[in-house]
């Protein structure tokens, strides 16, 4: 007798803990991947500037010895 409340209590348990990371994942899910993709694009669009600026500037290199010099940075 004790086993099976036991055993109903556990499996309460793990119902809960499911449905909870369930709902944590639908709603933190979207919101965390919008964070991400705005700090990426972010990241490319300061890394394209920091290009830019660096092919404005340096004249005494082409931009094809530019590009080479960054891979292998």
């Amino acid at each position: 007798m004790i086993n099976r409340i036991f055993l109903k209590l556990l499996a309460a348990f793990l119902v809960v803990i499911l449905a909870a990371a369930v709902i944590f994942d639908v709603m933190v899910g979207g919101a965390w991947q919008a964070s991400l993709r705005t700090e990426i694009e972010r990241n490319l669009i300061q890394k394209t500037q920091l290009l830019a600026h660096r092919v404005e500037n340096d004249r005494g290199h082409s931009l094809a010895d530019i590009a080479l010099s960054l891979i292998h940075i």
